[in-house]
């Protein structure tokens, strides 16, 4: 029983951490992804986008999964390390009326047609595209996708930048909202470590009883030694 609290202690652990570290943030609705893009190796600049990557950008993802977040990786040491952020723009007048004319409502028909048979051969190489476009890669291949209408682009030069300045960046250039736990979340937190900090104690303890037997246990023979030392002198 005792491993199996241990072990659903180090799992909360981990599962905060992950929730609750670093890049735990929930971005605007109008982000619709994010590309990274840095070199395999950390020379030339690439330490802090591959710190950012390892972790911080697990954390952004927990809280946004369904903002895709590609990450492209090129042996191109001397390339800039750079973060596109894809935004949504609002449609200006999009709720204006189109044209003129009466408020009488038009008649309309509707009817249910089949699709044809490109349209059935085109959809799924369509899906297929977009699983593609959204896949990370190691070679250099995921390159960052041209905005769509009624997107823009804001890139962060993420070279020589700390992984720290680089979450700071993308907060501020995105509006994101630095993920916070609830009340019972942050209890059980608490409480957490409340028992780490006890345990740190413990140990210390135990440490401290285990050192001072040996030093027992060593100082008692060393008087053996002595004492059948001064037996043997006596004898002879």
């Amino acid at each position: 029983m005792t491993g199996v609290v241990k072990r659903m202690r180090a799992l909360k652990n981990k599962l905060y951490a992950l929730k609750f570290g670093p890049g735990g943030a929930v971005l605007p609705a109008n982000i619709t992804r994010i590309h990274m893009e840095f070199g395999l190796k950390n020379g030339q600049g690439h330490v802090g986008p591959t710190k950012f990557w390892r972790d911080n950008l697990p954390r952004l993802k927990f809280w946004n999964p369904s903002v895709p977040m590609i990450v492209n990786r090129t042996s191109e040491a001397d390339k800039p390390a750079t973060m596109s952020i894809y935004l949504r723009q609002s449609a200006a007048g999009s709720s204006k009326k189109k044209g003129g004319g009466s408020n009488k409502p038009a008649a309309t028909t509707t009817a249910t047609t089949k699709p044809s048979a490109t349209e059935a051969t085109t959809t799924p190489d369509t899906a297929e595209a977009k699983q593609a476009a959204s896949r990370s890669a190691w070679d250099g291949t995921a390159q960052p996708p041209p905005p769509v209408d009624g997107e823009r682009v804001v890139t962060i030069d993420m070279t020589h930048m700390h992984s720290t300045a680089i979450l700071a960046e993308l907060v501020t250039k995105t509006g994101a909202v630095a993920a916070k736990p609830n009340l019972d979340e942050a209890e059980d937190m608490a409480a957490l470590a409340d028992v780490k900090k006890q345990g740190e104690a413990d140990r210390k303890l135990v440490l401290e009883y285990v050192q001072g037997q040996k030093r027992q246990k060593a100082l008692l023979e060393r008087a053996r030694r002595e004492a059948d030392a001064i037996k043997a002198a006596n004898a002879m």
